[in-house]
């Protein structure tokens, strides 16, 4: 049986996962982690993170990795993808910071995980990498987890370990990740002709069948690009694969010069293949017992809202604060991940159906494409602003 007092076990050291690790210990509760890699990722491409997210990040108190690392764009501008056309604008920057309290920021994925893993380590919470969860169960007192090297008792389980994750099936009501028909092609251009038509914002470039989204990151120092297209065979055996910047210009045709030398720019493409869950339905999805998922693991979602980084954070303070909910006690802990997926359902499901719509706005074709273009450069700023989002960390209120 898992003693009061003994650590919560976090699965995967990961965006969520770190987070979950760093807010715990925030507020007084003893944690330990596992990771199946055998040391820290340092690869990866760019992310977005809008207010909700910066605001937790600061919290966690990566205040400063903040101002090192990452860039502040001016704006997000959506683009024709075969003329380079400006269609729709929402401004960023100060309006951001006036409407919602933070920045709207864009980082390198390893430079964010990186600065996750200095502050949990300036923590001293304990992570044992190239250690894989095997077996899980669980009883009315404590979990039981087999790993390749241990067996671990404790008083709750936070599966953390992402889209594949091995706690999701000790959650009956998550659902799993499958292929959505998309490939997401990635690539971060180090050194490259500067152009001030992007360089201070974020640019999506849309058209039939596929979008195009770049951005600066590292302090403006590099730019991330990602090319999402249909994909009938994007299958899991398919992940992360390499591409030439040949085939990259070759799938997205364009007559932007622009956007065809930036295509043409990167050395290495990567390609990965898009899956996601249904839209959550039940807080039951976000936990069962004394086991609670956070991000991927509870509910991977389509990218177009940029939004997949957030919800694991916000998944990952949302559960702290439960857990230390009315001088929390390790030895009942069911009320507190109960509270937690009530608290997170309904947001998420929104999130996870924008997302989607959001995917199929951008690769319109044809004349609902022209009214797609006609509509954001009317009215771009209520189109494309997101304020039941970006002013709220994390719970169900105020969102509706």
């Amino acid at each position: 049986m898992g003693k009061r007092g003994d650590p919560v076990l976090i699965v995967g050291a990961g965006i969520g996962g770190l987070a979950a690790g760093i807010a715990l210990t925030q507020r007084g509760i003893a944690c330990r982690m596992i990771e199946q890699a055998a040391q820290p990722r340092v690869t990866g491409a760019g992310l977005q993170l809008a207010p909700n997210a910066v605001r937790i990040l600061k919290a966690l108190g990566l205040a400063k990795p903040l101002t090192q690392k990452a860039f502040a764009p001016s704006a997000l501008r959506i683009r024709n993808l075969m003329t380079g056309r400006s269609i729709g604008c929402l401004p960023l920057g100060e309006r951001c910071k006036a409407h919602y309290g933070d920045a709207y920021l864009t980082m390198h994925r390893a430079d964010l995980a990186q600065a996750l893993l200095d502050q949990a380590q300036a923590l001293n919470i304990p992570i044992a990498w190239g250690e894989q969860l095997l077996s899980l169960t669980q009883d009315a007192h404590s979990t039981n987890v087999q790993t390749t090297h241990h067996q671990i008792q404790a008083p709750i389980v936070v599966g953390a370990d992402g889209l594949w994750s091995r706690v999701r099936p000790s959650v009956p009501l998550a659902s799993p990740p499958t292929p959505v028909g998309q490939e997401a092609l990635r690539a971060v251009l180090m050194d490259r002709k500067r152009d001030p038509s992007i360089d201070q914002e974020v640019t999506v470039w849309v058209g039939a069948g596929r979008h195009v989204v770049g951005y600066p990151i590292q302090a403006g120092q590099a730019y991330s690009l990602v090319v999402v297209r249909h994909q009938s065979s994007a299958y899991p055996n398919d992940w992360d694969h390499r591409l030439s910047p040949q085939t990259i210009g070759d799938l997205c045709v364009s007559s932007n010069p622009l956007l065809r030398d930036l295509l043409q720019t990167a050395d290495e493409w990567h390609g990965w293949p898009l899956s996601a869950c249904v839209p959550v339905s039940a807080a039951e999805a976000f936990g069962s017992g004394r086991v609670a998922l956070v991000g991927d693991a509870a509910h991977s979602l389509r990218p177009h809202m940029a939004q997949g980084a957030a919800m694991a954070l916000e998944d990952a303070w949302r559960l702290a604060d439960n857990l230390a909910w009315k001088d929390y006690q390790l030895d009942d802990p069911i009320e507190s991940i109960r509270r937690y997926g009530e608290q997170r359902w309904r947001r998420v499901a929104r999130v996870q159906r924008q997302s989607e719509k959001a995917g199929k706005v951008f690769q319109l074709r044809g004349p609902l494409g022209w009214a797609r273009n006609l509509a954001l450069r009317m009215a771009a700023t209520p189109l494309l602003d997101q304020p039941w989002l970006y002013s709220v960390s994390g719970s169900n209120s105020r969102e509706h």
